[in-house]
Formats: structure tokens, sequence, C-alpha cells
């Protein structure tokens, strides 16, 4: 009785266990396609700013 009492916890703990891995690595996978949209948008602003540098000094070149 005790046996089977355990055996019943153990396989209520696993399958808890095994929700919480799984909510875990969705959490995971989601916060790595966060950061991976956040890289490409900073890089894209950089870009752009360092664009909108280079039409500003030939702007100031051409006025000077």
């Amino acid at each position: 009785e005790a046996l089977e009492e355990l055996k019943a916890t153990d396989k209520l703990i696993s399958g808890s266990l095994q929700e919480e891995l799984e909510a875990l690595r969705t959490d995971h996978k989601n916060a790595t396609t966060d950061v991976q949209e956040a890289q490409k948008a900073l890089t894209k602003a950089l870009l752009e700013k360092d664009e909108l540098r280079k039409d500003l000094d030939t702007v100031k070149e051409q006025g000077a």
C-alpha cells in the first residue's frame, strides 16, 4: 500500500516537473526570439543612424 502511494506520488511529481520543464523551454525560446528581434532592430537603427550621419556630412560639405 505505501509503495503504491509512493509510486503514485512519484508519477505525479514527475508529470508536474515535466510540465514545468516544457513551460520553461517555451519561455526560453520566446526570450531568445525576443533578443534576436531586438538585436536586429538595434542593428538596423545603427545602420540608419550611420547613413543619416553620412548624409548630414555630405550636406554640410556642400554648404561649406
